[in-house]
């Protein structure tokens, strides 16, 4: 029976999911490189950078399987050199990202986190106090026009709001169907009362969302981030919050997750900063669709056959030559 590594944290679910397909390991099983060098399936996420140092060790290895739709921690072309192919979970939670971008939304502009602390803290006459504003009429910057950007946009016209996007990989027709349009990044900044990013961390976007951009943006305005942490400036963010460019921001992404107590985020102690940890794609019905594609993918590889959702398809041919 082939074998699975999950280097981080406890295998038992994943243990329990692939019984009968894989015999899965962890951490707690054995030296990390033995273990390393002997597994066929490696599981992969935000917590181990896949590169070409860690697949050097991994000598049978035959695929990654990446339970996210990011997989900015997976050197793909170095997947790709060694013949080890790399899958994703593309679509399990555009829905649960989607509705939280919005919850999230809702929160910064109606203050709700912190209207609950102060009841909480027996202050009710904080009513008169919150800055709050309403959805409707207001523009939505959407930075990524993807399935969950696109979902997101959605969901703000059925609000009421306007929208226009970012995203240089996709056509114009795409924003025009639902409403909106298509602008380039300043042009998006500078129209946004509300600003949601949904990009992938890559080179090209890691601190897109920075000081000269946050400068466009109007005054009052507020942030959503549920992608990743590194498109974001958090500096940046802290400064606007402090000025007031920023209203609000409500972050469910950081560069170091789980972040540290000296995390720059930490500094800025006012109620206007929501952060909660990187849950936007919890939900029941997500989860129950992410353990479905993550069996599939592991039995398709188990038995030799391509798995779907491929991101290196220059490896496939490779890979089936020796698929055993």
């Amino acid at each position: 029976m082939p074998m699975l590594f999950k280097p981080f944290g406890s295998p038992k679910k994943e243990a329990a999911l692939l019984a009968g397909v894989a015999e899965v390991k962890g951490v707690g099983d054995g030296p990390f490189d033995a273990l390393l060098a002997s597994c066929d399936m490696l599981q992969a996420d935000i917590e181990i950078q896949v590169d070409d140092a860690l697949l050097e060790k991994a000598k049978n290895l035959r695929a990654v399987l990446c339970r996210t739709i990011g997989v900015d921690f997976v050197d793909l072309a170095a997947a790709t050199r060694r013949g080890v192919l790399v899958v994703n979970s593309p679509a399990y939670c555009v829905e649960a990202v989607a509705e939280y971008a919005v919850g999230l939304m809702f929160a910064a502009a109606r203050a709700i986190p912190e209207a609950s602390c102060a009841v909480r803290g027996e202050n009710w006459n904080v009513r008169g106090k919150l800055h709050c504003v309403e959805l409707r009429g207001k523009t939505l910057g959407v930075l990524g026009f993807g399935k969950i950007g696109r979902r997101v946009a959605e969901m703000a016209r059925g609000l009421g709001m306007e929208f226009v996007a970012y995203d240089p990989y996709a056509p114009a027709a795409a924003a025009e169907q639902l409403g909106g349009r298509l602008l380039d990044l300043d042009g998006v900044m500078r129209a946004s009362d509300f600003l949601t990013i949904h990009l992938p961390l890559t080179p090209e976007t890691r601190g897109m969302v920075g000081a000269r951009e946050l400068s466009l943006m109007r005054d009052g305005s507020f942030l959503i981030n549920v992608a990743r942490g590194g498109v974001a400036d958090e500096t940046a963010v802290v400064e606007a919050l402090r000025t007031g460019k920023l209203a609000a921001a409500a972050l469910d992404v950081m560069t170091e997750e789980p972040p540290s107590k000296e995390h720059v985020l930490f500094t800025y102690d006012k109620p206007n900063l929501i952060l909660t940890p990187h849950v936007a794609w919890s939900s029941l019905e997500a989860r129950v669709l992410n353990d479905e594609v993550f069996r599939a993918q592991a039995e398709a590889v188990a038995a030799g056959r391509v798995p779907e959702h491929v991101l290196n398809p220059d490896a496939v041919e490779a890979w089936l030559k020796t698929a055993r």
